[in-house]
């Protein structure tokens, strides 16, 4: 259905303004939920589990629908409306979200060039090199990392989207300058790249299973040829569980997240494993461990697809993962450098994973603050 009305509406979705858009989407939804599920609304809480000759897929649509209708608040159900409808109508995912093909969905703040952004670019060259120094300090090495975007690696799920052109060097620019400057740096592009094995998730913005291995087993690789002395190995154990079915983040900030499943983009297959130390420390980077240690800092990327984990296992040493969800560009390491405890016992390297994407987006308070040696524009670790 989105296929065959996707044109009628692209043209109300231009030509309606707001309140009567609004209406529109709204109409439409309902239209849509009573061809597809026989739900009328004013009699889908009496009839959505009455009906008995109804198909299975019918029957538990209906039952969806029900559920979602007695469990949504006002505001709720007319915002999930109006982004459901632009969904089904026009296949349109709003101004956060792009849609691919076969079901990808990509974050639209990859497929824009940002205002000022060779100048955020060259500041947060700088801003590795601070780092880079205040590391060194304390006598700790530093190994960059930098994750492309999905855009990047799976260019042939775009297929109408159009990635801008100037994008295209941004990342091996960025990695040569930064390297030019001394600092260890790594692309993880080519490990990603696998050709014939998607690296990143259909509706998520982070790598999948494979990605998250492919990326540890490079970076591992890179972290070999390092001269960090002799470190305690340590063995991790994967354990494996039926597989799970995974709606991606990006279906969350499209704001569709709350209709019935069924009409949601569909749910990958995501593997239930873990990848852990079998003997864990602590989990106190600064606590009385053996040397030399590796802390990884980064974002989300981090904390999904058993990255750490995969990382220590290729590595064969413990990894103390102090990443963060939603912590833009310095995130974790603004919290790494504003703690008072990182000198006592600092680890031997820092694996810092960076996303492509925050290259070129505005600096943060905390961004600007460290260029500037305020040190107190640093966030505490908790």
């Amino acid at each position: 259905m989105p296929a065959r009305l996707s044109r009628i509406g692209r043209h109300w979705a231009v030509s309606l303004p707001g309140v009567a858009l609004a209406v529109f989407c709204t109409i439409g939804l309902l239209a849509v939920l009573a061809e597809a599920g026989g739900v009328a609304v004013d009699t889908a809480r009496a009839e959505a589990r009455s009906h008995t000759t109804d198909t299975t897929g019918t029957r538990v649509l209906r039952e969806q629908v029900q559920d979602w209708l007695e469990g949504t608040s006002a505001a709720n159900l007319l915002a999930a409306l109006g982004n459901g409808a632009q969904w089904l109508l026009a296949s349109d995912l709003g101004p956060r979200v792009r849609v691919g093909c076969d079901g990808w969905l990509f974050l639209a703040d990859e497929l824009v060039v940002h205002p000022h952004a060779q100048e955020n670019r060259w500041m947060r060259l700088r801003l590795v090199d601070t780092v880079s120094r205040q590391l060194s300090a304390d006598g700790t090495r530093l190994l960059v990392a930098v994750v492309p975007d999905k855009s990047r690696v799976e260019h042939h799920r775009l297929c109408g989207l159009s990635r801008p052109g100037q994008l295209e060097p941004r990342l091996p620019d960025w990695l040569a300058k930064l390297q030019a400057q001394g600092v260890p740096t790594l692309g993880l592009a080519p490990a990603l790249e696998l050709g014939t094995r998607d690296t990143f998730l259909r509706t998520d913005t982070h790598w999948n299973e494979v990605g998250a291995e492919a990326a540890a087993r490079r970076i591992a690789a890179e972290v070999a040829g390092l001269p960090l002395g002799t470190m305690p190995s340590t063995e991790y154990s994967i354990a494996d569980g039926p597989p799970a079915s995974k709606t991606g983040d990006l279906v969350r900030l499209a704001g569709i997240a709350g209709l019935p499943s069924r009409l949601l983009p569909a749910p990958e297959p995501v593997p239930a494993r873990q990848v852990l130390p079998r003997h864990s420390a602590s989990g106190d980077l600064f606590g009385e461990t053996a040397y030399p240690r590796i802390a990884l800092i980064g974002t989300s990327f981090s904390r999904t697809s058993n990255f750490a984990g995969y990382l220590g296992l290729h590595l064969g040493l413990a990894v103390a993962n102090l990443a963060e969800d939603g912590g833009g560009f310095l995130g974790s390491m603004s919290a790494y450098l504003g703690s008072g405890d990182r000198r006592k016992t600092p680890p031997s390297l820092i694996i810092w994973e960076i996303p492509e994407r925050f290259l070129d987006t505005p600096l943060s308070q905390a961004e600007a603050a460290l260029l500037q040696g305020r040190q107190g524009g640093l966030r505490p670790q908790r």
